[in-house]
């Protein structure tokens, strides 16, 4: 097996710069400061690492998403923000992990994420996390669940874009008044802030309990 490869990326200034870590195993990329980012900007595969260190990143997520952790991979983003926008579609996501049980994104620092296209599809309550998760010195997330640091990121979506429970997950939902689905989203993910008007909040499924 191959040993451990370390890229780190020393930026003084916000670029625009792509992240990758298609690697095997035990492979990590750290970027250390801001970066800008337009399209898929971090990718972490088969146990690969990718740790973008700046407080003041900006990712602008192209057709699919700006973070994607799969087959064991994570990612730890500092903070900054992240916009599903002009270069979106309508399924872009602001961040995706596989079903993979390693396959995780840690949000250590306040990430704002602004969505006028796409989509972002909430899944089990248990694939949050509020605290962020614990991480070794290879930037190895070793605790917490799918996506941890969730009281760090506020979430804003207008125009086009669209907040969708899944259908396949079950949940109940104590209905008070219009804000109620926002309010039981806004449980479940862990996520500090929604701002979106009730139109923009959906839930497809069989499975859901409302009282």
């Amino acid at each position: 097996m191959l040993g451990q490869q370390v890229m780190q990326i020393q930026l003084k200034r916000s670029i625009k710069i792509l992240v990758l870590c298609r690697w095997s195993r035990n492979k990590k990329i750290i970027v250390s400061g801001n970066a800008k980012i337009n399209g898929l900007g971090a990718f972490a595969n088969d146990g690969g690492r990718v740790v973008i260190s700046g407080t003041n990143s900006v990712l602008n997520s192209g057709e699919s998403t700006a973070l994607a952790a799969k087959a064991g991979g994570n990612i730890t983003f500092a903070g900054g923000d992240i916009n599903v926008g002009s270069n979106a579609s309508a399924n872009s996501t602001p961040f995706y992990a596989d079903t993979n049980a390693n396959s995780k994104i840690n949000f250590t620092g306040p990430t704002k994420i602004n969505m006028t296209k796409g989509t972002f599809l909430v899944g089990n309550a248990t694939d949050y996390q509020a605290a962020v998760a614990t991480t070794n010195a290879d930037g190895q997330i070793t605790g917490g669940t799918k996506y941890n640091g969730m009281s760090n990121v506020e979430l804003t979506a207008s125009g086009s874009a669209k907040i969708v429970r899944n259908k396949d997950v079950p949940h109940t939902i104590t209905w008070t008044g219009p804000g109620s689905l926002a309010a039981n989203i806004k449980a479940d993910t862990k996520i500090s802030k929604i701002t979106a008007p009730a139109a923009k909040l959906f839930s497809f499924t069989t499975q859901m309990v409302i009282i």
